[in-house]
């Protein structure tokens, strides 16, 4: 018997979310296949809870209380959460290596579900992560 290859596992970055969920161009149709890829369980994607509390703030400026439930319930019903205990948040509010203290929580969200790498619009803010991130496109161009 052969051995099956191990899932892909990523951890999705908030601007991802938000291009489709703002359909914001041109990123909405790369974005999209990466939540897709997620949903259909194709890759195990991760989400961080500050990333659904982020993406609560933003759209609640577009969209009513009721429909701002039932986008974020219809996210977590196919991603994973990524949590962090204190001493890896202490990590990261003592890492300086990263710009945007969002960015490093992240890295550490990502570290403890051991994700293969983050999906995100900025990868230049993760020049020092510890795991790889990757544009929807660079995903698609190594795996698809």
């Amino acid at each position: 018997m052969g051995h099956s290859k191990k899932q892909i596992t990523v951890l999705v970055d908030t601007n991802i979310i938000l291009d489709v969920i703002l359909k914001r161009k041109p990123f909405y149709d790369d974005s999209l296949k990466i939540l897709e890829l997620c949903k259909s369980q194709k890759i195990t994607g991760f989400v961080t809870e500050h990333s659904i509390a982020t993406i609560w703030y933003i759209i609640k400026r577009e969209f009513d209380s009721t429909t701002c439930r039932t986008l974020l319930m219809a996210l977590i019903s196919f991603f994973e959460m990524a949590n962090i205990r204190k001493e890896q948040v202490i990590e990261a509010i003592e890492n300086n290596s990263f710009s945007d203290f969002e960015d490093c929580l992240q890295e550490e969200c990502a570290l403890n579900v051991s994700a293969d790498y983050i999906i995100t619009k900025n990868t230049k803010d993760f020049k020092s992560s510890k795991i790889r991130a990757l544009s929807a496109k660079e995903f698609f161009n190594i795996f698809i």
